[in-house]
């Protein structure tokens, strides 16, 4: 690429009036970067640590030719960005020789959460965490308070400085320092309050680049956070139960409703799946015992909930009616769910497709909205009674292969159902082939392993691959595993975890019956007469306990199956 020799001169002469003794970094800016689609991070040169006249012209240079390297036209070709519509300046910084720098998030960028800053440090120039080569500390602090929510000493095995005459080097860090803390207390908090101002100055969260000289903080650079997820909904903690006389377990559709509730899904949702859950209970069970006071979705410190009666009038009447509906349950829920509930919920569904949306009035869309709701969880509903005749052929199945069947070097009995082609064997098929392809790129598995998984989502997006794995390599495996979450991403129960969102209470206590590793059937039962309680208990053992999930906690194996089986169900 040629050079104007009048812009030549003009840097030579810039560089003389600043310093031709100092160093300086030639950063590109593009016009087409941070786009809310394409951030084009990476794509452009930088160069440090440049001394001399002729050096940081000819770093310019270098840094406008990168506008159409190959990388960077294969890029825009992909987000379909004109090639002559993109322009590029060159920003020309005096260097620092920092103590340590890093980037500051002004919003968590894998939670959402608007309130917390997140930073990542490191010892010496930024471009060892740039380029993926360490991992650096993991700082999350309260923007509001100045709290330090968390920080996590990263393995900083290297560094990079500057070296006399220009240019850099990347040197080894010792033990000790890489398991030291970059930042004290006082320095995050310090970066914490500049977060604040520059997205105040901005009005957008912001993702900074920071360095810290001789123990003052300066700034490199920002740019607005292209890819910010939606904010979460916040937890009080506050656990406290509507009515303590009621008790409350994470049952049901509950249990596909794992963060705090939407207001509007509260009082839209919740009195939609109360009346679905009545009726289905006095369908089966031939009794108008269940009512929205005995029987109802409610929230606990904004997570769904269901509350129960605990009257011994109300356990009484539902335990009698119990016993005698197993018959019916077992015997025409499959026929009622295929011939009257699953197309009822296939037509509603086709009808509402075919409706323009943009038509609709508000009312028309507010009545679209709670049919299909209505349908769906009816359909739910049902699905569950069914899936209690699968639990129990699967137990009656397994008990029979264990006890007389099976021999010492026979498979386990769980083996037989992974034999049966279902979307959730697919799904672990088509997982298992991406793993499958890593393992053929050792490099590319040792950066995987390393990855945190809070940061599984940013390097899916991420466009520069780390310095020890090919471009090619890690664009195909970005496209391999997005083309899994295209085709099997939908069936994730939960794929991202609320951090800082505290878990349901560990026991149900006397006065805040919140249902957790405790059978809410043994609450009930509690409440019956001995004859009655012997009889529930005998149930209880024929079918096995309940499988709950609670917020904040791994499913168990038996929760895990029964989960697959539902969605096979439903994608059947």
């Amino acid at each position: 690429m040629s050079f104007p020799s009048e812009v030549r001169t003009a840097i030579k002469d810039a560089v003389a009036d600043s310093g031709v003794d100092k160093a300086y970094a030639a950063r590109s800016s593009a016009t087409a970067e941070d786009l809310p689609s394409a951030s084009f991070a990476g794509q452009h040169e930088t160069l440090l640590n440049i001394q001399g006249e002729e050096e940081v012209a000819e770093a310019v240079r270098t840094c406008m030719a990168s506008l159409f390297t190959d990388r960077a036209i294969a890029y825009r070709a992909r987000n379909d960005i004109p090639h002559d519509q993109v322009a590029l300046a060159i920003v020309v910084q005096e260097m620092t020789n920092p103590d340590a720098s890093g980037v500051l998030f002004t919003a968590d960028p894998t939670t959402g959460e608007r309130n917390v800053a997140v930073i990542d440090a490191g010892f010496g120039l930024g471009e060892a965490q740039v380029g993926g080569a360490v991992t650096g500390d993991h700082a999350r602090i309260d923007k509001a308070t100045g709290d330090i929510l968390s920080y996590d000493i990263g393995d900083k095995r290297v560094a990079v400085q500057s070296t006399p005459g220009g240019g850099t080097e990347t040197i080894e860090l010792s033990a000790e320092q890489r398991s030291d803390r970059v930042l004290t207390d006082d320095q995050i908090r310090a970066l914490a309050s500049i977060a604040k101002d520059v997205e105040e100055l901005f009005g957008t969260p912001q993702d900074i680049e920071w360095a810290l000289v001789d123990g003052e903080s300066i700034l490199l650079q920002s740019r607005p956070i292209t890819t910010l997820p939606e904010q979460p909904v916040a937890s009080s903690g506050d656990w406290t139960v509507p009515d303590p006389n009621l008790a409350y377990a994470r049952v049901g559709p509950a249990e596909l409703l794992p963060d705090p509730l939407s207001p509007l899904f509260e009082s839209l949702g919740g009195p939609i799946m109360t009346e679905s859950s009545v009726e289905m209970a006095r369908e089966f069970l031939g009794t108008d015992a269940f009512s929205r006071e005995t029987y109802a979705l409610t929230t606990v410190n904004g997570y769904a909930y269901y509350s129960v009666s605990l009257a011994p009038k109300f356990l009484l009447r539902i335990s009698g009616r119990g016993a005698l509906a197993i018959p019916k349950v077992f015997g025409n829920v499959e026929s009622h769910w295929r011939e009257t509930v699953r197309p009822q919920y296939v037509q509603t569904v086709e009808t509402w497709e075919k409706k323009d949306i943009r038509e609709l009035q508000a009312a028309e869309l507010l009545s679209g909205v709670k049919t299909i709701l209505q349908a769906a969880i009816n359909y739910y509903n049902s699905s569950r009674f069914v899936l209690l005749r699968v639990r129990q052929n699967e137990a009656l199945s397994t008990t029979f292969y264990e006890r007389l069947v099976r021999q010492p070097e026979d498979p386990p009995s769980q083996t037989f159902l992974r034999g049966f082609d279902s979307e959730p064997i697919r799904a672990e098929k088509a997982l298992s082939d991406v793993a499958t392809w890593c393992r053929e790129n050792p490099a590319l598995v040792d950066v995987l392993r390393e990855t945190p998984r809070t940061d599984a989502a940013i390097i899916l997006t991420e466009e520069t691959p780390p310095d020890s794995v090919s471009a090619e390599v890690w664009t195909e495996w970005q496209d391999r595993f997005q083309a899994y979450l295209d085709e099997h991403g939908h069936a994730i129960y939960d794929l991202a975890e609320r951090e800082g969102a505290k878990p349901p209470p560990s026991r149900s206590r006397r006065r805040r019956r919140v249902g957790r590793g405790s059978s809410l059937g043994h609450q009930c039962q509690s409440r019956l007469p001995m004859p009655w309680r012997t009889a529930v208990s005998r149930l209880e053992q024929s079918f096995g306990p309940r499988v709950r999930h609670q917020p904040g906690t791994s499913q168990s194996p038996q929760g895990r199956e029964l989960r697959r089986l539902c969605q096979s169900l439903v994608r059947g």
